[in-house]
């Protein structure tokens, strides 16, 4: 029951309010003024007020629990101005952001809830500007019953963040019990999104390698979370690449920044953002983050002698730049090329342009015989169109042109073949390809003469294969059938394959005893025409003829190996391979055979007399399985009188005598 009591401000005795409960069940409310009982009001109270309806006794807080200066109440805390939260019962805090433990309340948490093993249990809380509820993990009319998985809090009013697995939050204190679902929550609670800059960094300039931003890190571009933020970064990649790249860590305060982000490359676009870091150097979600866009400063230089004519007829010019000439530090990056050709008929000048041109030769066609041709190569970057950085003037030929040459000759290699591929001719329709082999990169001071080799096609395009691997080879291709030679002759190096070949067994060097054998084979020299690659080192395996085991495997560079630790009269197998930088070719191999030789003096091993009598002495030995003697000579001697006694038998049958 909630009653309004006024004093006037001019009284000046004590001001006193009574409330007492007769045995009538009726409570008697007392209006004192100038010690005098006036007002008197009876209220018949037949029961208890239920715990939702108590709110209604206390001045309940009717605000949100954020304002716009970013205060907020955490964990069902209200707001009671602009900067002061009335916290639940279990919570405390400015923000109620420090959970009291089970059996806990108040300020700094400092009340006890009980001494029994109920704690908080079945217990009513009550406050001004807050109202009641139950203690944190407890909700019912009497707080009796624990939270629903999900819930946490006073009244259990409170939803559970994003655990990890799905798992429940301890429903006291709404924590997590290990990581949140996502790295990007804020522990321990794991609902909130780690603070994040709304807006994105305005771009200053930009020089050849740093592009200059200035990042408005106040209060209202911040979301801000109950994190802590320590640091914030810059990230950066190129628009062509997906992967970000991380600045360093600068110190994080609350006011706009100037950072330059260093060590980019000249005439790049890139695409930036800003990450805030807290404490515990753990960040919000980047896709969060707006991203801005900035290019870095080029330029573009011009050379003279760029632009080449590689050959021409009465209605063709093909050209040629060296695309493989280095950039300068601050040159601008080039995505493809421009041609303009301009050509000038009585005062007329007509313009042709060629677009989009990725390689680094084109031949021009359709033009109209023995007319000079202004010809521009122009580059396109990040900032578009260059001005021109080669020019070069061409005239075609006034005549039909009986010219052999074929331009644009290029070379692709794969593991297995050569293709070649030219452009095509206006003159003519059959192709030479002509190719020979120079040296064998295997072998030292293999400078060879040998056969010219000639592939006819009316393609544009050849493809030559069963070359020699890791070979140096010469090749043109002309439209002459009778031409030995050209200016424009190509060389190149096959690809390495593994050897096709195997050592020899030098017989006459090798050796063997009962317990080693040494093994020579060829040296790599006499093999090196097939070598196929870069000799590495010789691989021997050692087999056991009897189960067909690889015993031992050895490396070595030297064309010899001595094999110890056999045993004696026992067939053993070796294989020997060559091993270059690319590997080796487990179908070839040098396969060699021997046994070793037997011992020649049998060792009697574990000699015992396992019997004795006046006239009888039992002798009992162990034989070694790699025994080979047949016959044992036994000598007794006796301590009275020298006898000695030869007797003969076969091992095998029995070790005992």
């Amino acid at each position: 029951m909630r009653v309004d009591v006024e004093i006037p401000e001019t009284w000046s005795n004590q001001k006193r309010i009574r409330v007492w409960l007769s045995d009538n069940f009726a409570v008697r409310i007392g209006n004192i003024w100038e010690v005098r009982d006036i007002n008197m009001v009876v209220t018949n109270v037949t029961k208890t007020c239920e715990k939702s309806k108590l709110n209604i006794m206390y001045d309940i807080l009717k605000r949100p629990t954020t304002v716009e200066n970013g205060t907020t109440c955490l964990n069902g805390g209200l707001l009671e101005d602009s900067s002061l939260c009335r916290c639940p019962p279990g919570f405390t805090g400015n923000q109620c952001e420090i959970p009291c433990d089970r059996n806990h309340f108040g300020h700094k948490c400092s009340k006890l809830c009980s001494k029994s093993s109920k704690e908080c249990k079945g217990m009513l809380f009550c406050s001004t500007y807050y109202g009641c509820s139950c203690g944190a993990g407890y909700q019912g009319e009497n707080c009796l019953q624990h939270c629903e998985e999900g819930f946490y809090g006073a009244d259990c009013k409170q939803e559970c963040g994003k655990c990890e697995y799905g798992e429940r939050c301890d429903q006291y204190t709404g924590f997590c019990p290990g990581k949140c679902s996502t790295p990007y929550l804020v522990k321990p609670y794991c609902r909130q999104s780690h603070s994040y800059v709304k807006e994105a960094p305005e771009v200053l300039d930009s020089s050849f390698n740093a592009v200059n931003l200035r990042i408005n890190l106040t209060a209202s571009n911040i979301e801000k979370s109950s994190d802590n933020t320590m640091f914030y970064m810059v990230q950066y990649r190129d628009h062509m690449d997906t992967t970000w790249n991380d600045g360093s860590y600068q110190e994080f305060n609350l006011a706009p920044n100037n950072i330059s982000v260093d060590g980019l490359k000249p005439g790049r676009v890139y695409y930036l953002r800003v990450i805030l870091v807290d404490e515990t150097l753990e960040t919000h979600d980047p896709d969060l983050t707006k991203l801005t866009k900035a290019q870095t400063k080029c330029i573009v230089s011009k050379r003279d002698d760029y632009l080449k004519v590689t050959a021409t007829s009465n209605t063709s010019v093909s050209l040629t730049w060296n695309e493989g000439t280095p950039l300068g530090v601050n040159e601008c990056p080039i995505t493809s090329y421009i041609l303009e050709i301009e050509e000038t008929e009585d005062g007329n000048v007509e313009t042709q342009k060629i677009l989009d041109i990725k390689g680094n030769s084109y031949q021009i066609e359709s033009l109209t015989p023995g007319q000079t041709y202004a010809i521009k190569l122009k580059i396109m970057t990040t900032y578009g169109e260059s001005e021109p950085v080669s020019n070069i003037n061409v005239t075609t030929d006034d005549s039909i042109d009986y010219s052999i040459g074929i331009a644009g000759v290029s070379i692709q290699k794969t593991d297995a073949q050569v293709k070649i591929k030219w452009f095509e001719s206006l003159l003519y329709k059959t192709y030479y390809i002509k190719y020979k082999l120079i040296r064998r990169l295997a072998c030292n001071e293999d400078e060879r003469e040998s056969p010219l080799r000639v592939i006819t096609t009316t393609d544009t395009t050849c493809t030559l294969s069963s070359l020699e691997p890791n070979a140096k080879y010469e090749l043109f291709v002309t439209a002459d059938k009778n031409e030995n030679g050209n200016k424009n002759t190509l060389t190149f190096i096959t690809r390495s394959k593994v050897p096709n070949t195997s050592p020899a067994l030098v017989t006459q060097k090798v050796k063997v005893t009962n317990e080693s054998a040494k093994i020579y084979w060829t040296n790599v020299s006499s093999s090196c025409q097939h070598m196929n690659g870069i000799f590495n080192k010789y691989t021997v395996e050692l087999y056991d003829t009897h189960n067909e085991k690889n015993i031992f495997t050895y490396e070595t560079k030297e064309n010899r190996l001595e094999l110890t630790g056999l045993r004696p009269q026992t067939p053993y197998i070796v294989k020997v391979r060559f091993v270059n930088h690319v590997g080796s070719n487990p179908n070839n191999y040098m396969e060699y055979n021997f046994t070793t030789k037997p011992t020649s003096v049998l060792q009697i091993q574990e000699l015992t007399a396992y019997k004795t009598s006046s006239d009888v002495i039992g002798l009992r030995w162990k034989i070694p399985d790699t025994n080979v003697v047949r016959v044992l000579r036994v000598v007794l001697q006796t301590k009275v009188r020298a006898m000695t006694t030869d007797l003969s038998f076969v091992t095998n049958a029995k070790n005992e005598f």
